[in-house]
């Protein structure tokens, strides 16, 4: 053999050897074109499929043109797979990988070998071409380095329009419904499958479940409007088995349940006299237990006003000594929500503390302090103002966007206490700004799992976290129970919450003088008369125009014997009659 003979025959083996081991990495780290779309399966292993090695396509047998599914592939062994790898092919569209799969071409193929279980499961998503026609999806797969192969049996995927529709008619855009009412979803029209419903309170950003999975007929589904007030509502129905077929409303607000809706508390600290010098023991005010002796919240003639909030004005209350801690009692409801709402001004600047100023106590003040849901102001560095945080232990939670109240300048705070859902929110409107008239999307700040607790008063202390008390101005307390009350006079409250009534007389029997109270839901002429057993008027008590509102009336008898008489109150074209004894 010559040298020439030595050269070609050590060239050819290189070729060989060398091609083999091309061969085989390839295989072991992923291979294409081998599916039944255009070859014929893993004959680099073996050349025929191996009757143990199982592989099938699983995922929507339908889509719409353009829509994406997701699909597996599951390879199955008897005994342990090995260095299972896998091709996946589409007719026509678009193949995706998911893990451990890549796409190579048009094609997918795995990352790595897999080993180690009898069965091996490929995630991918696959997106149908915009026109309408029949697809397949291919797969081949093998288990081990040595053999074992098979084809998946073709998966075939319709790609046709639905023609399917849905349309939401109830909400339909610019409803106002009241929280904890009965109310309707309504729409026409359906899919393939059942609908999800959704509802957003913020616009779309986020949603969250009215129900899983609703029949598409009748198309009507009763719904009992949520606890979340917001101006932002939507509703949306999708179709469980078509995400495409989907509908969402327009608009609509969620207000609070004015059901019971009261004030329940107000106070402008108003004391014509200017005789009192601490508010302590001024209109049903009290002394928290462990307040030292004067140094109780004083009074101050400062003028607090807010535009829109009819509370304020006149004399306020101060605080800048540490100790200070008083309390005023309420009867609150034990379920729904209550808000708390006051005036504020800190007169001066770079009062570096972190302050706990206001909020909401429960049980017994005067021989327990439980600040169950407090108010904390502080210095917000680098700027000319003031900033406001909530909290229902002992750390105070603050917004990273605060809104900065300025020293000197005169802001509405509005603390909100859903009993129900155990959340605490805080909203914060400087001097100047508008205030809303319904319930704003974001608050301020937004505190849950806290303790659940039932408010019993309003309190008002000056404690510094860090650095010196910080000296605030109160003014315009208001406790009520829905957020458009917050804003709304008084007498105006007073005038679509009341009534007409006559009360029962107290006492009853009596001897010779007993009260009367009543009540009136209009401003009219009020009547309030006294009959005897014949229907004959022994006396005329009330006889003159009347505004809305409550009132009592002495009636003396002196004159009169014993007996059954009769009171009778007319306001307009309402009439209460009511049966007292005269018992002499």
């Amino acid at each position: 053999m010559n040298n020439f003979q030595r050269f070609l025959r050590v060239s050819i083996c290189l070729i060989i050897i060398t091609s083999g081991i091309s061969y085989l990495y390839a295989t072991a780290s992923g291979r294409t074109g081998a599916t039944q779309l255009n070859g014929s399966g893993c004959t680099c292993h073996s050349g025929s499929p191996n009757a143990g090695v199982s592989l099938v396509i699983a995922g929507p047998a339908s889509l719409n043109p353009g829509q994406t599914g997701t699909y597996t592939v599951t390879t199955t062994r008897s005994s342990t797979i090995t260095g299972a790898g896998i091709n996946i092919a589409a007719s026509s569209g678009t193949l995706i990988p998911m893990t451990n799969l890549k796409l190579s071409g048009s094609e997918l193929t795995q990352t790595g070998a897999k080993s180690g279980t009898t069965s091996y499961v490929w995630n991918f998503q696959y997106t149908a071409p915009v026109t309408a026609g029949t697809q397949t999806l291919y797969a081949t797969g093998c288990v081990s380095y040595s053999g074992g192969w098979n084809n998946a049996p073709n998966f075939t995927v319709n790609v046709a329009t639905d023609t399917s529709s849905v349309t939401l008619t109830s909400p339909a855009g610019g409803e106002s419904w009241r929280v904890g009412t009965a109310q309707n979803i309504k729409w026409f029209g359906g899919g393939t499958g059942n609908f999800r419903i959704e509802l957003s309170t913020d616009n779309g950003t986020t949603w969250s479940d009215i129900a899983a999975s609703v029949p598409p007929s009748p198309g009507s589904y009763g719904w009992t409007v949520p606890s979340s007030p917001s101006t932002q509502c939507l509703v949306r129905l999708t179709d469980v088995n078509n995400s495409l077929l989907t509908t969402t409303s327009k608009i609509f607000t969620i207000l609070e349940n004015s059901t019971g809706s009261e004030v329940l508390l107000e106070e402008n600290f108003d004391d014509p006299t200017k005789t009192a010098t601490l508010i302590s023991g001024f209109n049903g005010w009290g002394t928290v237990t462990g307040t030292t002796s004067g140094t109780q919240v004083s009074f101050s003639d400062s003028n607090l006003v807010f535009a829109g909030y009819p509370e304020g004005s006149g004399r306020a209350a101060v605080t800048s000594v540490a100790t200070h801690k008083i309390y005023k009692n309420f009867t609150a409801p034990t379920s729904g929500v209550i808000y708390l709402s006051y005036l504020i001004k800190i007169p001066t600047a770079s009062q570096t503390s972190t302050n706990h100023i206001i909020g909401f106590g429960s049980g017994d003040m005067s021989a327990t302090a439980t600040y169950s849901l407090k108010t904390y102001c502080k210095w917000n560095a680098g700027t000319t103002g003031y900033i406001f945080g909530l909290t229902t232990g002992s750390t105070s939670t603050y917004s990273a966007t605060p809104t900065t109240l300025p020293a000197g300048k005169v802001g509405l705070v509005v603390i909100r206490y859903d009993i129900d859902a155990n959340t605490e929110d805080i909203y914060v409107f400087p001097e100047g700004t508008t205030y809303p008239t319904t319930l704003p999307g974001t608050p301020e700040v937004h505190l849950t799992g806290g303790t659940v607790f039932v408010p019993s008063c309003v309190y008002i202390r000056s404690q510094s976290g860090s650095g010196s008390t910080i000296t605030s101005i109160l003014d315009g307390i208001r406790v009520s129970t829905s957020w458009g009350q917050i804003t709304t006079d008084v007498k105006q409250i007073a005038k679509e919450n009341q009534s007409f009534k006559l009360m029962q007389n107290y006492p009853n029997p009596f001897n010779p003088s007993t009260t009367i109270n009543y009540q009136i839901n209009q401003d009219s002429p009020v009547t309030l008369k006294v009959f005897n057993m014949l229907g004959k008027e022994v006396a005329s008590l009330v006889n003159e125009f009347k505004a809305v509102g409550s009132y009592k009336v002495q009636f003396n008898a002196s004159n009169l014997s014993s007996g059954v008489y009769y009171t009778e109150l007319r306001s307009g074209s309402s009439v209460q009659v009511n049966k007292m004894i005269l018992m002499k």
